[in-house]
């Protein structure tokens, strides 16, 4: 269940990347279902369009500056899309391979070490576009958007961290 929540944060994450900061990838929290009347995004969600408006008034970006971002992410998106892929692949692997008798731990061990790196790259994408997308804003833009976002909250085991603050 925890692997299913992470996994669905990472998605979540490097969809709506550049929305004031990345505000999804601060909570773990499955996304809600999309209204029916917005069109279908990659893994049947609805394309977060939204947020680059919201972005747009917030931080008041120029039309130049929002279109490399719309550019920025989706050229990220398409190279993301088969890491989700491959990672929901590697969950059902994970999920036959336990359930097979006898129980085969090198197997399991190999499966999840492959589902390991995808994830990384997965979250490498999206902290290179997050990364891209402060390189097109102004410092003024930059200071704002540190400020208005959110300061993340600890999980289990880890120390409180908040965006800004070291």
């Amino acid at each position: 269940m925890k692997r299913k929540i992470l996994l669905e944060t990472l998605l979540v994450a490097a969809l709506t990347a550049g929305s004031l900061g990345a505000w999804a990838a601060d909570e773990i929290r499955p996304m809600p279902a999309p209204p029916a009347e917005m069109g279908q995004g990659p893994c049947g969600r609805a394309p977060h369009e939204g947020h680059l408006a919201r972005m747009a008034e917030v931080l008041g970006l120029s039309d130049a500056q929002q279109k490399q971002i719309r550019d920025i992410e989706k050229s990220e998106h398409e190279k993301a899309g088969p890491l989700v892929e491959k990672i929901g692949e590697y969950r059902k692997q994970l999920h036959d391979a336990a359930e097979k008798t006898p129980f085969d731990e090198a197997a399991v061990r190999a499966i999840a070490a492959r589902q390991a790196q995808a994830e990384v790259e997965l979250s490498v994408s999206h902290a290179r576009m997050q990364s891209r997308i402060n390189s097109v804003l102004t410092p003024e833009q930059r200071k704002l958007q540190q400020k208005l976002r959110p300061p993340m909250e600890p999980g289990p085991g880890h120390p409180p961290c908040f965006h800004g603050e070291r």
